[in-house]
């Protein structure tokens, strides 16, 4: 219930940074097993920076 109170009273939201935790959650479920943390690494940086630059 103070969850529902707080935002109503606050204009503020993590929304931005959940939907960026669960990208990064579904590129890891989709290469789980079959890398190191450098080529996970790697796919994430690549990504944004497509994002960004698009």
């Amino acid at each position: 219930m103070e969850a529902v109170r707080n935002a109503i009273k606050y204009e503020y939201s993590n929304g931005l940074v959940e939907g960026c935790i669960n990208k990064l959650k579904v590129i890891k479920r989709i290469m789980y097993g079959r890398c190191s943390f450098e080529t996970l690494k790697t796919k994430i940086l690549r990504l944004e920076k497509m994002r960004l630059f698009n």
